[in-house]
Protein backbone atom coordinates (compact mmCIF):
# COMPACT_ATOMS: atom_id res chain seq x y z
CA UNK A 1 0.00 0.00 0.00
CA UNK A 2 1.01 3.77 0.34
CA UNK A 3 0.28 7.51 1.78
CA UNK A 4 -1.56 11.03 1.84
CA UNK A 5 -3.52 16.31 3.80
CA UNK A 6 -1.33 18.50 3.84
CA UNK A 7 -0.07 15.76 2.36
CA UNK A 8 -2.45 13.48 1.31
CA UNK A 9 -2.12 10.54 3.97
CA UNK A 10 -1.51 6.86 3.57
CA UNK A 11 -4.39 4.67 3.65
CA UNK A 12 -2.90 1.25 3.13
CA UNK A 13 -5.54 -1.41 3.16
CA UNK A 14 -5.24 -5.15 3.03
CA UNK A 15 -8.13 -6.60 1.06
CA UNK A 16 -8.91 -10.24 1.51
CA UNK A 17 -11.01 -12.61 -0.60
CA UNK A 18 -11.15 -10.31 -3.59
CA UNK A 19 -12.58 -12.05 -6.64
CA UNK A 20 -10.44 -11.60 -9.71
CA UNK A 21 -10.62 -12.80 -13.28
CA UNK A 22 -7.68 -15.16 -13.03
CA UNK A 23 -7.31 -15.51 -9.26
CA UNK A 24 -9.93 -16.68 -6.82
CA UNK A 25 -8.31 -15.11 -3.79
CA UNK A 26 -5.76 -12.32 -3.70
CA UNK A 27 -4.49 -10.28 -0.81
CA UNK A 28 -4.04 -6.72 -1.89
CA UNK A 29 -2.22 -4.16 0.14
CA UNK A 30 -2.79 -0.64 -0.92
CA UNK A 31 -2.92 2.85 0.41
CA UNK A 32 -5.40 5.54 -0.36
CA UNK A 33 -4.19 8.51 -2.33
CA UNK A 34 -2.10 10.64 -0.01
CA UNK A 35 -3.58 13.65 -1.72
CA UNK A 36 -7.07 12.82 -0.51
CA UNK A 37 -6.44 13.59 3.13
CA UNK A 38 -4.44 16.63 2.31
CA UNK A 39 -7.27 17.88 0.21
CA UNK A 40 -9.28 18.83 3.27
CA UNK A 41 -6.25 20.10 5.11
CA UNK A 42 -4.61 21.95 2.29
CA UNK A 43 -5.86 22.85 -1.15
CA UNK A 44 -2.62 23.83 -2.70
CA UNK A 45 0.59 22.21 -3.84
CA UNK A 46 4.07 23.69 -3.52
CA UNK A 47 7.16 22.38 -5.18
CA UNK A 48 9.79 24.36 -3.32
CA UNK A 49 10.26 26.49 -0.25
CA UNK A 50 8.80 29.94 -0.47
CA UNK A 51 12.20 31.35 0.32
CA UNK A 52 13.43 30.12 -3.03
CA UNK A 53 10.63 31.95 -4.77
CA UNK A 54 8.87 28.89 -6.17
CA UNK A 55 5.45 28.65 -4.58
CA UNK A 56 2.09 27.75 -6.00
CA UNK A 57 -0.22 30.74 -6.18
CA UNK A 58 -3.98 31.01 -6.28
CA UNK A 59 -6.15 33.98 -6.98
CA UNK A 60 -8.62 34.64 -4.21
CA UNK A 61 -11.58 36.93 -4.00
CA UNK A 62 -10.72 38.24 -0.58
CA UNK A 63 -8.66 37.65 2.51
CA UNK A 64 -11.47 35.89 4.30
CA UNK A 65 -12.98 33.94 1.43
CA UNK A 66 -10.11 31.53 0.87
CA UNK A 67 -10.81 27.84 0.32
CA UNK A 68 -10.35 25.81 3.46
CA UNK A 69 -7.87 24.64 4.52
CA UNK A 70 -5.53 27.41 3.36
CA UNK A 71 -5.53 30.20 5.92
CA UNK A 72 -4.54 33.81 6.13
CA UNK A 73 -5.57 36.68 8.34
CA UNK A 74 -4.53 40.29 8.55
CA UNK A 75 -4.38 42.08 11.86
CA UNK A 76 -6.84 44.94 11.97
CA UNK A 77 -5.23 48.34 11.45
CA UNK A 78 -1.78 46.83 11.09
CA UNK A 79 0.84 49.18 9.77
CA UNK A 80 2.25 48.23 6.38
CA UNK A 81 4.23 51.12 4.97
CA UNK A 82 5.24 51.50 1.50
CA UNK A 83 12.56 45.63 2.54
CA UNK A 84 12.56 44.02 0.44
CA UNK A 85 7.54 -14.27 1.76
CA UNK A 86 8.72 -15.25 2.12
CA UNK A 87 11.15 -17.97 3.24
CA UNK A 88 14.01 -15.71 2.24
CA UNK A 89 13.18 -13.50 5.23
CA UNK A 90 14.99 -14.30 8.45
CA UNK A 91 13.62 -13.71 11.95
CA UNK A 92 16.94 -12.36 13.09
CA UNK A 93 18.93 -9.50 11.73
CA UNK A 94 22.72 -9.17 11.83
CA UNK A 95 24.34 -6.36 13.79
CA UNK A 96 25.22 -4.72 10.49
CA UNK A 97 22.52 -5.33 7.88
CA UNK A 98 24.74 -3.88 5.18
CA UNK A 99 23.02 -2.27 2.24
CA UNK A 100 19.72 -4.07 1.70
CA UNK A 101 18.89 -1.55 -1.04
CA UNK A 102 20.89 -3.80 -3.36
CA UNK A 103 17.93 -6.17 -3.21
CA UNK A 104 15.60 -3.50 -4.60
CA UNK A 105 15.01 -2.80 -8.27
CA UNK A 106 13.34 0.40 -9.45
CA UNK A 107 11.89 0.81 -12.92
CA UNK A 108 9.18 2.68 -14.72
CA UNK A 109 5.92 1.23 -15.93
CA UNK A 110 4.56 2.78 -19.07
CA UNK A 111 6.54 4.82 -21.54
CA UNK A 112 6.78 8.20 -19.88
CA UNK A 113 8.78 7.74 -16.65
CA UNK A 114 12.01 9.70 -17.17
CA UNK A 115 15.30 8.19 -16.08
CA UNK A 116 15.72 11.13 -13.70
CA UNK A 117 12.64 10.01 -11.72
CA UNK A 118 13.93 6.47 -11.42
CA UNK A 119 17.32 7.79 -10.31
CA UNK A 120 15.65 10.10 -7.80
CA UNK A 121 13.78 7.21 -6.14
CA UNK A 122 16.97 5.12 -6.04
CA UNK A 123 18.78 8.03 -4.40
CA UNK A 124 16.02 8.45 -1.81
CA UNK A 125 16.16 4.75 -0.96
CA UNK A 126 19.89 5.14 -0.35
CA UNK A 127 19.89 8.54 1.33
CA UNK A 128 17.27 7.61 3.90
CA UNK A 129 18.29 3.92 4.06
CA UNK A 130 14.64 3.02 3.67
CA UNK A 131 14.98 -0.75 3.33
CA UNK A 132 17.66 -1.02 6.01
CA UNK A 133 15.59 1.07 8.44
CA UNK A 134 12.51 -1.07 7.88
CA UNK A 135 14.61 -4.21 8.36
CA UNK A 136 15.99 -2.94 11.66
CA UNK A 137 12.56 -1.86 12.87
CA UNK A 138 11.07 -5.26 12.11
CA UNK A 139 14.21 -7.17 13.16
CA UNK A 140 14.24 -9.00 9.85
CA UNK A 141 16.87 -9.60 7.20
CA UNK A 142 16.16 -10.31 3.56
CA UNK A 143 17.64 -11.63 0.38
CA UNK A 144 14.26 -11.21 -1.26
CA UNK A 145 14.35 -8.88 -4.26
CA UNK A 146 11.74 -6.13 -4.04
CA UNK A 147 10.49 -4.78 -7.35
CA UNK A 148 9.33 -1.15 -7.34
CA UNK A 149 7.44 0.13 -10.37
CA UNK A 150 6.91 3.86 -10.83
CA UNK A 151 3.84 5.09 -12.70
CA UNK A 152 3.88 8.63 -14.01
CA UNK A 153 0.13 8.79 -14.73
CA UNK A 154 -3.03 7.22 -13.37
CA UNK A 155 -3.45 5.44 -16.72
CA UNK A 156 -0.05 3.76 -16.37
CA UNK A 157 -0.88 2.93 -12.75
CA UNK A 158 -4.15 1.30 -13.81
CA UNK A 159 -2.48 -0.69 -16.57
CA UNK A 160 0.20 -2.03 -14.22
CA UNK A 161 -2.44 -3.00 -11.65
CA UNK A 162 -4.26 -4.93 -14.35
CA UNK A 163 -1.14 -7.00 -15.08
CA UNK A 164 -1.28 -8.33 -11.51
CA UNK A 165 -4.58 -10.07 -12.15
CA UNK A 166 -7.05 -7.37 -11.17
CA UNK A 167 -10.12 -6.86 -13.27
CA UNK A 168 -10.14 -3.70 -15.36
CA UNK A 169 -12.86 -2.22 -13.16
CA UNK A 170 -10.89 -2.89 -9.97
CA UNK A 171 -7.69 -1.59 -11.53
CA UNK A 172 -9.46 1.56 -12.67
CA UNK A 173 -10.98 2.19 -9.24
CA UNK A 174 -7.76 1.58 -7.34
CA UNK A 175 -5.78 3.80 -9.69
CA UNK A 176 -8.03 6.71 -8.75
CA UNK A 177 -8.12 6.38 -4.97
CA UNK A 178 -4.86 4.75 -3.89
CA UNK A 179 -1.37 6.18 -3.56
CA UNK A 180 0.47 2.88 -3.63
CA UNK A 181 -0.08 -0.86 -4.03
CA UNK A 182 1.80 -3.93 -2.85
CA UNK A 183 1.30 -7.53 -3.92
CA UNK A 184 3.92 -10.05 -2.87
CA UNK A 185 7.30 -8.51 -3.69
CA UNK A 186 5.88 -6.05 -6.23
CA UNK A 187 5.27 -2.42 -5.27
CA UNK A 188 3.59 0.08 -7.59
CA UNK A 189 3.85 3.78 -6.77
CA UNK A 190 1.98 6.48 -8.72
CA UNK A 191 4.35 9.45 -8.76
CA UNK A 192 1.49 11.79 -9.57
CA UNK A 193 0.17 11.12 -6.06
CA UNK A 194 3.55 11.22 -4.32
CA UNK A 195 5.09 14.45 -5.56
CA UNK A 196 6.95 15.64 -2.49
CA UNK A 197 9.97 13.93 -0.95
CA UNK A 198 8.43 13.42 2.52
CA UNK A 199 5.37 11.78 0.95
CA UNK A 200 7.46 9.58 -1.29
CA UNK A 201 9.81 8.27 1.40
CA UNK A 202 6.78 7.68 3.64
CA UNK A 203 5.16 5.63 0.89
CA UNK A 204 8.37 3.72 0.15
CA UNK A 205 8.85 2.75 3.80
CA UNK A 206 5.18 1.91 4.18
CA UNK A 207 5.10 -0.40 1.16
CA UNK A 208 8.45 -2.06 1.89
CA UNK A 209 7.11 -2.85 5.37
CA UNK A 210 4.22 -4.70 3.78
CA UNK A 211 6.60 -6.70 1.59
CA UNK A 212 8.55 -7.82 4.67
CA UNK A 213 5.49 -8.62 6.77
CA UNK A 214 3.63 -10.39 3.99
CA UNK A 215 6.59 -12.70 3.39
CA UNK A 216 7.44 -13.16 7.05
CA UNK A 217 4.03 -14.12 8.49
CA UNK A 218 1.03 -15.58 6.72
CA UNK A 219 -1.60 -14.54 9.27
CA UNK A 220 -1.20 -11.13 10.89
CA UNK A 221 -4.08 -8.97 12.15
CA UNK A 222 -4.79 -6.14 9.75
CA UNK A 223 -4.47 -3.41 12.38
CA UNK A 224 -0.97 -4.59 13.29
CA UNK A 225 0.08 -4.96 9.65
CA UNK A 226 -1.17 -1.49 8.78
CA UNK A 227 -0.16 0.08 12.07
CA UNK A 228 3.48 -0.99 11.69
CA UNK A 229 3.51 0.15 8.06
CA UNK A 230 2.20 3.61 8.98
CA UNK A 231 4.59 3.74 11.94
CA UNK A 232 7.56 3.12 9.65
CA UNK A 233 6.25 5.51 7.00
CA UNK A 234 5.71 8.32 9.47
CA UNK A 235 9.14 7.77 10.99
CA UNK A 236 10.71 8.08 7.55
CA UNK A 237 8.65 11.18 6.77
CA UNK A 238 9.80 12.82 10.01
CA UNK A 239 13.41 12.40 8.87
CA UNK A 240 12.74 14.02 5.50
CA UNK A 241 10.57 16.91 6.61
CA UNK A 242 10.91 20.10 8.64
CA UNK A 243 9.97 19.27 12.24
CA UNK A 244 7.33 22.00 12.52
CA UNK A 245 5.68 20.84 9.30
CA UNK A 246 5.82 17.16 10.28
CA UNK A 247 4.49 17.74 13.79
CA UNK A 248 1.66 19.76 12.31
CA UNK A 249 0.83 17.00 9.88
CA UNK A 250 0.90 14.28 12.53
CA UNK A 251 -1.48 16.27 14.71
CA UNK A 252 -3.88 17.12 11.93
CA UNK A 253 -4.31 13.54 10.78
CA UNK A 254 -4.74 12.50 14.42
CA UNK A 255 -7.54 15.02 14.75
CA UNK A 256 -9.63 13.00 12.29
CA UNK A 257 -9.43 9.98 14.61
CA UNK A 258 -10.31 12.11 17.64
CA UNK A 259 -13.27 13.56 15.76
CA UNK A 260 -14.53 10.03 15.12
CA UNK A 261 -14.19 9.30 18.82
CA UNK A 262 -16.13 12.43 19.76
CA UNK A 263 -18.95 11.53 17.38
CA UNK A 264 -19.08 7.91 18.59
CA UNK A 265 -17.97 6.64 15.16
CA UNK A 266 -14.73 5.00 16.26
CA UNK A 267 -14.56 1.35 15.19
CA UNK A 268 -12.62 -1.39 17.02
CA UNK A 269 -9.14 -2.30 15.87
CA UNK A 270 -9.68 -4.67 12.97
CA UNK A 271 -8.20 -8.14 12.66
CA UNK A 272 -9.50 -8.48 9.12
CA UNK A 273 -9.76 -5.23 7.20
CA UNK A 274 -12.24 -6.78 4.78
CA UNK A 275 -14.86 -6.47 7.51
CA UNK A 276 -14.02 -2.81 8.01
CA UNK A 277 -14.26 -2.10 4.31
CA UNK A 278 -17.90 -3.13 4.36
CA UNK A 279 -18.67 -0.02 6.42
CA UNK A 280 -18.40 3.65 5.60
CA UNK A 281 -15.96 5.05 8.14
CA UNK A 282 -15.56 8.80 8.40
CA UNK A 283 -11.82 8.60 9.06
CA UNK A 284 -8.71 6.73 7.95
CA UNK A 285 -8.66 3.62 10.11
CA UNK A 286 -4.94 3.15 9.49
CA UNK A 287 -4.27 6.24 11.58
CA UNK A 288 -5.98 4.57 14.52
CA UNK A 289 -3.82 1.49 13.89
CA UNK A 290 -0.73 3.71 13.85
CA UNK A 291 -1.59 5.32 17.20
CA UNK A 292 -2.19 1.89 18.73
CA UNK A 293 1.16 0.51 17.52
CA UNK A 294 2.96 3.67 18.63
CA UNK A 295 1.51 3.26 22.13
CA UNK A 296 2.72 -0.35 22.28
CA UNK A 297 6.21 0.64 21.12
CA UNK A 298 6.47 3.52 23.59
CA UNK A 299 5.11 1.58 26.54
CA UNK A 300 6.64 -1.86 25.97
CA UNK A 301 9.44 -1.36 23.47
CA UNK A 302 10.08 -2.39 19.91
CA UNK A 303 11.59 -5.66 21.14
CA UNK A 304 8.13 -6.83 22.22
CA UNK A 305 6.87 -6.24 18.69
CA UNK A 306 9.75 -8.41 17.43
CA UNK A 307 8.74 -11.13 19.90
CA UNK A 308 5.13 -10.98 18.79
CA UNK A 309 6.06 -11.30 15.10
CA UNK A 310 8.35 -14.24 15.89
CA UNK A 311 5.49 -16.04 17.62
CA UNK A 312 3.27 -15.48 14.60
CA UNK A 313 5.96 -16.90 12.34
CA UNK A 314 6.20 -19.94 14.63
CA UNK A 315 2.51 -20.57 14.06
CA UNK A 316 1.13 -19.29 17.36
CA UNK A 317 -2.44 -18.00 17.12
CA UNK A 318 -2.45 -14.20 16.88
CA UNK A 319 -4.74 -13.79 19.91
CA UNK A 320 -2.51 -15.98 22.07
CA UNK A 321 0.66 -14.37 20.72
CA UNK A 322 -0.63 -10.91 21.63
CA UNK A 323 -1.56 -11.94 25.17
CA UNK A 324 1.72 -13.79 25.75
CA UNK A 325 3.78 -10.87 24.44
CA UNK A 326 2.04 -7.77 25.77
CA UNK A 327 0.44 -9.15 28.95
CA UNK A 328 -3.12 -8.23 28.02
CA UNK A 329 -5.82 -9.47 25.72
CA UNK A 330 -6.50 -7.80 22.40
CA UNK A 331 -9.95 -6.93 23.75
CA UNK A 332 -8.52 -5.19 26.81
CA UNK A 333 -5.97 -3.35 24.67
CA UNK A 334 -8.66 -2.18 22.27
CA UNK A 335 -10.68 -0.85 25.20
CA UNK A 336 -7.61 0.96 26.51
CA UNK A 337 -6.90 2.64 23.17
CA UNK A 338 -10.56 3.55 22.79
CA UNK A 339 -10.54 5.19 26.22
CA UNK A 340 -7.26 6.99 25.51
CA UNK A 341 -8.69 8.46 22.29
CA UNK A 342 -11.92 9.42 24.04
CA UNK A 343 -10.00 11.24 26.77
CA UNK A 344 -7.78 12.97 24.21
CA UNK A 345 -10.82 14.08 22.21
CA UNK A 346 -12.04 15.96 25.28
CA UNK A 347 -8.70 17.45 26.27
CA UNK A 348 -8.79 21.08 27.45
CA UNK A 349 -6.97 23.82 25.56
CA UNK A 350 -3.47 24.11 27.09
CA UNK A 351 -2.39 27.13 25.05
CA UNK A 352 0.62 27.01 22.76
CA UNK A 353 4.34 27.71 23.06
CA UNK A 354 5.97 29.32 20.03
CA UNK A 355 9.65 29.69 19.28
CA UNK A 356 10.41 32.35 16.69
CA UNK A 357 13.78 32.97 15.07
CA UNK A 358 14.47 36.29 13.36
CA UNK A 359 17.28 36.99 10.94
CA UNK A 360 17.70 38.42 7.49
CA UNK A 361 16.94 42.01 8.34
CA UNK A 362 13.23 41.79 9.18
CA UNK A 363 12.06 44.57 11.48
CA UNK A 364 8.58 44.88 12.85
CA UNK A 365 5.98 43.14 14.98
CA UNK A 366 4.41 39.74 15.37
CA UNK A 367 0.63 39.98 15.82
CA UNK A 368 -1.28 36.94 17.11
CA UNK A 369 -5.01 36.23 17.09
CA UNK A 370 -5.89 33.16 19.16
CA UNK A 371 -8.62 30.85 17.90
CA UNK A 372 -12.07 31.76 19.14
CA UNK A 373 -11.09 35.35 19.99
CA UNK A 374 -11.26 38.78 18.39
CA UNK A 375 -8.36 40.42 20.21
CA UNK A 376 -4.91 40.68 18.67
CA UNK A 377 -1.81 40.61 20.88
CA UNK A 378 1.66 41.55 19.71
CA UNK A 379 5.38 41.62 20.31
CA UNK A 380 8.18 43.53 18.64
CA UNK A 381 10.52 41.10 16.93
CA UNK A 382 14.25 41.47 17.43
CA UNK A 383 17.15 39.50 15.91
CA UNK A 384 17.65 36.14 17.59
CA UNK A 385 15.24 33.68 19.15
CA UNK A 386 12.09 34.55 21.07
CA UNK A 387 10.04 32.13 23.17
CA UNK A 388 6.40 33.09 23.48
CA UNK A 389 3.30 31.53 25.02
CA UNK A 390 -0.22 32.19 23.80
CA UNK A 391 -2.80 31.36 26.44
CA UNK A 392 -6.19 29.81 25.60
CA UNK A 393 -7.72 33.23 26.24
CA UNK A 394 -5.45 34.88 23.68
CA UNK A 395 -3.03 36.79 25.84
CA UNK A 396 0.66 36.57 25.02
CA UNK A 397 3.41 35.86 27.52
CA UNK A 398 7.13 36.29 26.94
CA UNK A 399 9.82 38.97 26.59
CA UNK A 400 8.44 42.07 24.93
CA UNK A 401 4.83 40.87 24.72
CA UNK A 402 2.54 43.88 24.46
CA UNK A 403 -0.48 44.66 26.57
CA UNK A 404 -1.93 46.97 23.93
CA UNK A 405 -4.50 45.04 21.95
CA UNK A 406 -6.57 45.58 18.82
CA UNK A 407 -10.05 44.21 18.17
CA UNK A 408 -10.62 42.22 14.99
CA UNK A 409 -13.73 43.16 13.03
CA UNK A 410 -14.38 39.64 11.77
CA UNK A 411 -16.22 36.85 13.53
CA UNK A 412 -13.97 34.64 15.69
CA UNK A 413 -12.39 31.64 13.99
CA UNK A 414 -12.96 28.71 16.34
CA UNK A 415 -10.19 26.52 15.00
CA UNK A 416 -7.37 28.71 13.67
CA UNK A 417 -4.68 30.74 15.40
CA UNK A 418 -3.29 33.46 13.10
CA UNK A 419 0.24 34.84 13.30
CA UNK A 420 0.54 38.05 11.32
CA UNK A 421 3.84 39.72 10.33
CA UNK A 422 3.61 43.49 10.67
CA UNK A 423 6.80 45.01 9.17
CA UNK A 424 7.95 48.55 9.83
CA UNK A 425 9.05 48.79 6.20
CA UNK A 426 7.33 47.44 3.12
CA UNK A 427 8.03 43.93 1.88
CA UNK A 428 8.16 42.85 -1.73
CA UNK A 429 7.79 39.42 -3.27
CA UNK A 430 8.10 38.45 -6.93
CA UNK A 431 8.42 42.13 -7.76
CA UNK A 432 5.18 43.14 -6.07
CA UNK A 433 4.38 44.86 -2.82
CA UNK A 434 3.18 42.56 -0.05
CA UNK A 435 -0.05 43.72 1.58
CA UNK A 436 -0.37 40.90 4.11
CA UNK A 437 1.53 37.81 5.28
CA UNK A 438 1.73 35.39 8.16
CA UNK A 439 1.29 31.84 9.45
CA UNK A 440 -1.81 29.78 10.29
CA UNK A 441 -2.01 27.18 13.06
CA UNK A 442 -4.88 24.74 13.41
CA UNK A 443 -6.49 23.98 16.78
CA UNK A 444 -8.61 20.95 17.64
CA UNK A 445 -8.96 18.76 20.73
CA UNK A 446 -6.11 20.32 22.69
CA UNK A 447 -3.69 20.04 19.74
CA UNK A 448 -1.98 22.91 17.88
CA UNK A 449 -0.76 22.13 14.36
CA UNK A 450 1.09 24.29 11.84
CA UNK A 451 -0.89 24.58 8.59
CA UNK A 452 0.78 26.99 6.17
CA UNK A 453 2.08 30.48 5.56
CA UNK A 454 0.52 33.01 3.22
CA UNK A 455 1.56 36.10 1.29
CA UNK A 456 -1.03 38.43 -0.22
CA UNK A 457 0.26 40.64 -3.01
CA UNK A 458 -0.87 44.04 -4.18
CA UNK A 459 -2.72 42.52 -7.14
CA UNK A 460 -4.90 40.46 -4.79
CA UNK A 461 -3.16 37.12 -5.30
CA UNK A 462 -2.51 35.06 -2.21
CA UNK A 463 0.35 32.57 -2.25
CA UNK A 464 0.50 29.67 0.17
CA UNK A 465 3.36 27.43 1.21
CA UNK A 466 3.87 24.72 3.79
CA UNK A 467 7.20 26.11 4.94
CA UNK A 468 7.31 27.85 8.36
CA UNK A 469 9.54 30.64 7.01
CA UNK A 470 8.65 34.16 5.82
CA UNK A 471 11.03 37.04 5.07
CA UNK A 472 13.65 35.91 7.59
CA UNK A 473 11.11 35.03 10.30
CA UNK A 474 11.00 31.30 11.13
CA UNK A 475 8.69 29.34 13.39
CA UNK A 476 11.24 26.92 14.84
CA UNK A 477 8.80 25.28 17.25
CA UNK A 478 5.04 25.02 17.73
CA UNK A 479 4.14 22.95 20.79
CA UNK A 480 1.29 22.67 23.22
CA UNK A 481 1.94 24.36 26.56
CA UNK A 482 2.68 21.60 29.11
CA UNK A 483 -0.37 19.35 29.01
CA UNK A 484 -1.61 16.06 30.45
CA UNK A 485 -3.02 15.04 27.06
CA UNK A 486 -1.62 11.51 26.62
CA UNK A 487 -1.98 11.59 22.84
CA UNK A 488 0.76 14.23 22.51
CA UNK A 489 3.55 11.82 23.44
CA UNK A 490 2.45 9.50 20.61
CA UNK A 491 3.00 12.26 18.05
CA UNK A 492 6.60 13.10 18.89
Amino acid sequence: MAKPIDRVFHITITVFAMTLTSLSVLTLVYQHNPQLIRTWLREFEVSKSLVSGHAFSTTTSGLHSLPIPTFNKRASNQSVQSTTGNSNLSSTIPHDVGNLSEYVTVQGTGSDVPASQISMVEQLLGKYQVVDTVARTLHMSSQQTVHIYLAQTNADYKNKLATLGLSLSDASRLSQDTGGFTQGDVIIIPLVQNKETPDLVNTLAHEVTHVFLNHYVSDIPSWINEGIAVYNGMHMQSRAENSVVYNGYARRVTESVLAASSSQKLVPLAGNEAAVLQGNQSYDIELQDWLAITWLVQQQGLEKVHTYLSLLKAGVDSTQAFSDTFGMSETDFNQHITQLLSTAANAPDPGVDLQVSVKGGFTGYLRILQHGTQTWAGVRLRPGTSNLTVTPQGTMEGPGATTDTTQDSNAPDANTLYINLDPTQSLTYQGQAVTDCGFAIDYHDGLYAFINNWITLQDGKTIFSRTPVLFGVTLTSVAEHPSTNAIISLLS
